[in-house]
C-alpha cells in the first residue's frame, strides 16, 4: 500500500512539475540556455570578464528569445490579425518617420500594417559597434531599447530611428553607430521596403519617399560640391605649376632688365647735366671780361 501511494505521488508530482514547465516555453528555454552557456564557459576556462559578458547577454536575451515564440504564434494567425498586432507593435515609431506620412490616412494605416510584417529584432552589447562609417547602407534601424551613440554626436533612446539613407542609390554609412547600453533594434531592410513600395499598392507613400530622395540627393550632391571647391586649393598639378614658374622667372628677369636700362638711362641724364653745367659756369666769366661775344644760353 505505501509502495502504491509513493508511485502515485511521486507521478503526480512529475505531472505537475511537466504542467509548470509547458507554462512559460520561453521562460523554459531562457534557462535552459543560460545553465548551458554557464557550463559552456566553465570547460572552456573563460576568463571571468568573458563569462560575466556572456551571462549578462543571455540575461539580456531573454525578451529577444520571448519575441521569436511570440512571432511564431504571429505566423498562425490569419493575415489581417498579423497586420493588426505588427501596427500595434510596431506604430509608435513608424508615425515618427516623416517619409512614410502620406496624405491619404486609409493607405498610411494599410501601409503601416505591411511593412511592420517585415521589421525583425537584433540585439547589441554595450560598446558594440552597430554600424561603421564608410560601409553599405542596407537597412535602417529603430531602438527599441538602450542608448545609441552615433559618431555625428546625436544619443539617440527609445522610438528614434538612423540609417534612412538606406533610399538612396549606392549609400553608405556617412557615421557610425555604437552601443552605449544593452540595446534592442527593429530592423528594417531596404529591399523588403522596396518591394513593398513597388507593388504597386501604395502610390502616394511612393511618391512621398521619391519626394524625400530626391530632396536628400540633392542636398549630397551640393555637400559634395561644396566639399570639392574647398579642398581645391590643395590640389596640385606639376605640369602647370612648373610653366607658372617659368612665367614668373621669365618676367622677374625682364623686369630686372628694364630696371637695370632705366639706371644707365638716368645716370647718362645726368652726366649730359653736369656737362652743361661746367659749360655754363666756364661761359659766364668770359661774357664779364668781354673776351666772349654775349649769347644765351639754351638748355
Amino acid at each position: 500500500m505505501l509502495l502504491i501511494m509513493g508511485c502515485v505521488y511521486t507521478y503526480a508530482i512529475g505531472a505537475v512539475c511537466g504542467i509548470l514547465a509547458t507554462m512559460d516555453p520561453a521562460s523554459t528555454e531562457y534557462r535552459t540556455k543560460r545553465d548551458l552557456v554557464r557550463t559552456w564557459s566553465d570547460e572552456m576556462r573563460a576568463p571571468p570578464e568573458l563569462k560575466t559578458s556572456l551571462l549578462e547577454y543571455m540575461e539580456e536575451c531573454r525578451l529577444v528569445i520571448r519575441q521569436r515564440y511570440y512571432h511564431g504564434l504571429l505566423d498562425t494567425l490569419s493575415p489581417m490579425l498579423q497586420q493588426k498586432v505588427a501596427q500595434h507593435q510596431h506604430s509608435g515609431w513608424l508615425t515618427r518617420v516623416a517619409f512614410f506620412q502620406c496624405e491619404d490616412r486609409a493607405e498610411r494605416r494599410r501601409f503601416t500594417m505591411t511593412i511592420a510584417t517585415q521589421i525583425h529584432q537584433v540585439m547589441f552589447v554595450s560598446r558594440e559597434i552597430i554600424a561603421s562609417a564608410g560601409e553599405k547602407a542596407d537597412c535602417m534601424y529603430t531602438i527599441a531599447k538602450g542608448v545609441v551613440a552615433l559618431s555625428s554626436g546625436h544619443v539617440m533612446s527609445v522610438k528614434r530611428y538612423f540609417g534612412e539613407e538606406m533610399l538612396l542609390r549606392c549609400a553608405s554609412r556617412p557615421w557610425s553607430a555604437n552601443a552605449v547600453t544593452f540595446v534592442t533594434l527593429n530592423v528594417l531592410k531596404k529591399e523588403k521596403l522596396v518591394s513593398v513600395l513597388a507593388s504597386g499598392n501604395f502610390p502616394h507613400t511612393a511618391q512621398t519617399v521619391r519626394r524625400w530622395v530626391v530632396r536628400r540627393a540633392f542636398a549630397r550632391v551640393v555637400r559634395w560640391l561644396v566639399h570639392l571647391r574647398r579642398a581645391r586649393p590643395l590640389v596640385r598639378f606639376p605640369a602647370r605649376e612648373a610653366r607658372v614658374a617659368d612665367a614668373r622667372d621669365a618676367l622677374r628677369e625682364a623686369v630686372e632688365r628694364v630696371v637695370l636700362v632705366g639706371h644707365r638711362a638716368l645716370l647718362l641724364l645726368h652726366l649730359h647735366a653736369d656737362e652743361l653745367v661746367i659749360r655754363r659756369d666756364a661761359a659766364v666769366p668770359a661774357r664779364r671780361h668781354g673776351t666772349a661775344p654775349a649769347r644765351r644760353f639754351a638748355w
